[in-house]
């Protein structure tokens, strides 16, 4: 089996790392990589999930607003962090939220009897989180219904006639 290095998982984690500088967070976190599903404008995760990157980011952006005017900061005066120097990271981290992601594809993979680890399996673990996690916080906001993508994901169970 093919492991998260594989090409499509790969594209992904490269995409949530362009989405975590362009907003400049520190970390790439499970936000991120369901960013980084949203990527391809005609791929899986915006025919599985009915939204697009920049609904996707719009609905972040919200939800940080929210959640600075909650605690009395201005979202109008929050200013994102860089580095020390002023520039961003080439690579940055992965949260352990974003690692679990990607174990809990591996597993999905196996589970499924699939050789490599695709979208599909990041997709499926991003739709099995719950909140507080960023994404699943993200796929409620945008009223995601998460049992039907999910089902749209799984092969069809037979019942061995």
């Amino acid at each position: 089996m093919r492991g998260p290095g594989s090409g499509e998982v790969r594209q992904i984690v490269r995409a949530a790392m362009a989405e975590a500088q362009r907003r400049g967070d520190r970390h790439v976190g499970t936000e991120h990589m369901l960013l980084g599903v949203l990527s391809d404008p005609v791929g899986l995760g915006p025919r599985t999930l009915g939204i697009d990157l920049e609904l996707m980011r719009t609905a972040l952006l919200r939800l940080d607003r929210d959640a600075l005017a909650s605690v009395g900061v201005d979202p109008d005066l929050a200013v994102p962090t860089r580095s020390r120097t002023g520039h961003r990271p080439r690579r940055m981290g992965l949260s352990s939220g974003a690692k679990q992601l990607l174990h809990t594809a591996v597993v999905d993979a196996r589970a499924l009897g699939d050789r490599e680890i695709t979208t599909r399996h990041v997709l499926l673990a991003l739709l099995g989180t719950e909140p507080p996690d960023h994404a699943a916080v993200l796929l409620q906001a945008l009223v995601v219904d998460v049992a039907a993508a999910r089902a749209a994901l799984l092969p069809i169970p037979t019942d061995g006639h």
